[in-house]
């Protein structure tokens, strides 16, 4: 064989070699999500601030219209305090998890993720009753390697629809529109809404598709417009950012 052709099957190769390395990270943080999914019940939600990148100050979880917990200490109180939902009998959480999109920075330290998400739960009232409940969300998770293994960085949910089952969303979706901040959010933390109405506005596409990278630099991909939505630039229509702050 010679030098050329040798030179050809190596680089072929390392590109193989590469591309199997990118794929088992992607299928290790998928693993994660799972990870979260299944231990985010009424049993096991203390012991999600394991799956949490606390070497990173900024690390943080936000909860649709519920506000932004910033650093550990106000992680942990969120899922070990806050909830107490291992305390709270007659609760469900269900989220599946679909049409993964995860793209893994060159440099291998970081990624960005977005799942859409349907969800059945069973949320107690403050009169104790159990209300069935339908909770459709996208999960838009910022990744990073802590220790070899990858972590939650920036873990955001922006919520899509929420309605009581019996009644569906189109009938019942202001009660369930913005519910507030629950203690220990980040007061200075802005709320992104975009809950779906059946009148009065249309629904920006959040987050949108995450595109390849080189290395992190903010979470500025979840608002990107899309390439096919470049119209919106032109003022044919309007985006809907719907903070409920000042209401």
């Amino acid at each position: 064989m010679d030098k050329k052709r040798l030179e050809e099957k190596l680089e072929k190769l390392q590109e193989l070699e590469r591309r199997l390395s990118y794929y088992e990270e992607r299928q290790k943080i998928e693993r994660l999500m799972f990870t979260y999914s299944m231990n985010h019940n009424q049993k096991n939600m203390h012991r999600t601030p394991r799956l949490y990148a606390f070497g990173q100050e900024d690390v943080s979880i936000e909860i649709a219209d519920r506000g932004r917990y910033l650093g550990e200490v106000n992680v942990r109180q969120l899922f070990e305090g806050n909830y107490q939902i291992q305390r709270n009998e007659g609760s469900y959480l269900m989220h599946w998890q679909t049409t993964p999109m995860i793209e893994i920075g060159e440099d291998g330290k970081t990624a960005v993720a977005h799942w859409t998400s349907p969800g059945a739960e069973t949320v107690v009232n403050k009169e104790g009753v159990p209300v069935a409940v339908w909770n459709f969300i996208h999960f838009c998770v910022d990744f990073c390697k802590e220790d070899g293994k990858w972590k939650f960085w920036h873990y955001r949910i922006i919520m899509d629809m929420k309605s009581d089952y019996d009644k569906g969303w189109n009938r019942d979706y202001y009660r369930w529109d913005y519910m507030g901040k629950m203690q220990g959010a980040c007061e200075e933390a802005p709320i992104w809404n975009n809950c779906y109405a059946p009148s009065g506005y249309l629904q920006y596409v959040i987050p949108t598709c995450p595109r390849p990278y080189s290395s992190y630099t903010d979470d500025g991909w979840i608002f990107a417009e899309e390439p096919e939505m470049e119209y919106r630039k032109k003022g044919k229509t309007d985006g809907n950012k719907r903070t409920r702050e000042s209401n």
